[in-house]
């Protein structure tokens, strides 16, 4: 969906510059050429990020480090509580007699 709302904007507004104009279709082909291999780092860094996402997943990389942290945890650490915000029930971790618990 986003690639479609992209396209057609780009689409839309070439359009539009061609008809008032204002640019030939050389000068355009140029500055969206320049401003594509600009963007180029940026669309690399977000392809291997998601990549080493769906790699962190399935080699089960987040509950390893759970474990590693259930079993780092002091059990005098009887009741510690974490939130993303102070008065939510969302994204509560609670940490229990050492034991992690959503």
């Amino acid at each position: 969906a986003v690639v479609g709302a992209v396209v057609s904007g780009v689409l839309t507004l070439w359009l539009l510059v061609l008809a008032h104009e204002r640019l030939s279709v050389h000068e355009l082909m140029q500055t969206f050429l320049k401003g594509a291999g600009g963007f180029l780092p940026v669309a690399m860094i977000l392809l291997l990020a998601l990549a080493l996402g769906d790699v962190a997943n399935l080699l089960g990389t987040g509950i390893y480090v759970a474990q590693l942290a259930q079993d780092a945890i002091p059990p005098f650490y009887s009741c510690l509580y974490f939130s993303s915000r102070p008065a939510s029930l969302h994204s509560q971790l609670v940490i229990v007699g050492g034991r992690l618990a959503l």
